[in-house]
Order: structure tokens, then C-alpha cells, then sequence
């Protein structure tokens, strides 16, 4: 009579273990789904406010030469350093900020990024691997953690 008893409660218990371990996969799957879109809606969202803030500075340095251009035409040769400094810094603002709009900077960064965090000479101590792989599925022992 026991052993009946026995025999279905390993069964179920069994059954449990499988349940739970796809239970954990499959909510570690949706959790790296959703961090990658939430990675991707924040990039792009940056990508955005780059363009937008390029658009700016491209109108306010387009007014600013259109300025210096109308007195120049106007008579005014001599055009004051303290005009000329900013037009300079606002031009490789732009500049930089339409690269990194329009632009390869975003790749140039990723990979930079990239090499950075793969070369152990730029850590003082290794970046630790994540509990949960990407590719292991497998529930870690709760007694090693």
C-alpha cells in the first residue's frame, strides 16, 4: 500500500521539477527578451534626441555664420574674436554631434566599448560571469549560491 503511495508521490514530485525548471527557463527567456527591447527602445530613443539636438545646433550655426556673413557684407571687416571664438566651438559641436547622429561614431563607440570590456588590461578585476548564462537553462543548486 505504501508502495503505490510512494511510487505516485516520486512521479508527481518529478513532474514538479520539470514544470519548475521550464517555469524558470522560460521566464529567464522573457526576462533577456525584454531587457533587449528595452535596450534597443532606449538606444534608439538616444538616437532621436541626437538627430533632434543636431537639427539645433545646425540652425543656430547656420543663423550664427548668416550673421557674421551680414556684416561682413555690411561694412563691419573687422569681426571681434569674442564673435568668432564661439562660431568655431559651435561648429565642432555640430560637427560631433552630426557624426554621431548621421554618422559610424555609435559603431565606432560599440566597438571600442567592446574591446574595452574584453581586454583584461583595462580591469583591475574581471568582470564576473552572470549566474544565469544566456544558454544554460539548467536551475543552479540553491546550497552553491
Amino acid at each position: 500500500m505504501g508502495n503505490i503511495a510512494t511510487r505516485a508521490t516520486d512521479n508527481m514530485i518529478e513532474k514538479q521539477k520539470a514544470l519548475q525548471t521550464e517555469m524558470v527557463s522560460l521566464q529567464l527567456k522573457n526576462q533577456i527578451q525584454m531587457q533587449d527591447r528595452m535596450m534597443k527602445k532606449q538606444i534608439a530613443l538616444n538616437m532621436a534626441l541626437t538627430k533632434e539636438r543636431t537639427y539645433w545646433f545646425g540652425g543656430v550655426t547656420g543663423v550664427l555664420y548668416l550673421g557674421l556673413l551680414g556684416s561682413i557684407v555690411r561694412g563691419k571687416r573687422d569681426i571681434s574674436k569674442l564673435v568668432a571664438a564661439p562660431t568655431v566651438l559651435i561648429t565642432l559641436v555640430t560637427a560631433y554631434q552630426w557624426d554621431l547622429a548621421f554618422g559610424n561614431k555609435i559603431n565606432r563607440v560599440k566597438k571600442m566599448a567592446d574591446e574595452i570590456e574584453n581586454n583584461p588590461d583595462y580591469w583591475i578585476s574581471p568582470i564576473p560571469e552572470p549566474i544565469y548564462p544566456a544558454n544554460d537553462t539548467s536551475v543552479p543548486d540553491s546550497k552553491k549560491l
